[in-house]
């Protein structure tokens, strides 16, 4: 037999006498869908490797060889990094993989799940499976597919200046300074204003000799500091 397919299966009984059992449905007429095959499952929210600051929704998709109407349920399983799984409604609190049934929205084939209490800092992995009706159950996970991993960071990093220090100066050749964040900070930019000219530096115009003449509206007045460490000293 097709997996996917629908079948007919007809019993006849006859006698010596000739008599024939008539073909009655659900008694010796059974109809049936053969399917050997499992859903497929993916994550589409949140994206694989991504940083969030914001994740109210996780969502995805399902197929299934005989449609929607042959998926029994979507389930998904998250763990963050300290080594625990949610349980589903409001803790991670499980201490092996824990899978629970999703949202349908509105049917199996789009799903989503909210509520989940996300803390800052830390690294998670949702895992998404589907089960049919003839009780076939996603196994293969795959990165990127079924499989995300994230990192939910909602607290700003945090920088300081070390120099300058004092209130004058009569040589300043470096600005320098820390950051610190509970992730991994991707930048540190700074922007010097003029207070005579009333107007911040202008990067593109150089070092040696500054051009200040950007507003405050304008995102190019920022520069990219320089770092060796990954910004905790720059």
């Amino acid at each position: 037999m097709q997996s996917g397919l629908n079948y007919t299966v007809h019993f006849v009984a006859t006698d010596l006498a000739g008599n024939a059992q008539p073909l009655e449905p659900g008694t010796n007429q059974i109809s049936f869908t053969f399917d050997n095959s499992s859903p497929t499952t993916s994550v589409g929210l949140p994206l694989n490797t991504h940083f969030y600051n914001s994740l109210p929704t996780l969502s995805g998709t399902a197929a299934d060889n005989t449609g929607n109407a042959g998926i029994q349920k979507v389930e998904v399983a998250i763990w963050v990094d300290t080594g625990v799984w949610y349980n589903g409604t409001n803790n991670f609190n499980q201490v092996s993989e824990n899978f629970f049934t999703v949202t349908q929205n509105p049917n199996w084939l789009t799903w989503d799940i909210s509520g989940v209490p996300w803390v800052s800092g830390h690294t998670y992995t949702i895992k998404s499976r589907g089960t049919d009706k003839a009780g076939n159950v996603e196994t293969n996970f795959v990165v990127g597919t079924n499989t995300n991993t994230f990192v939910f960071d909602n607290t700003p990093p945090q920088v300081a200046v070390t120099l300058p220090s004092l209130p004058r100066y009569n040589a300043l050749p470096t600005i320098s300074g820390t950051s610190t964040d509970n992730v991994v900070p991707t930048a540190v930019k700074v922007r010097v204003w003029n207070q005579n000219q009333t107007k911040f530096w202008d990067p593109a115009s150089g070092k040696a000799s500054p051009t200040f003449n950007k507003l405050i509206t304008d995102p190019t007045a920022w520069y990219t500091v320089q770092t060796g460490n990954n910004w905790a000293v720059w």
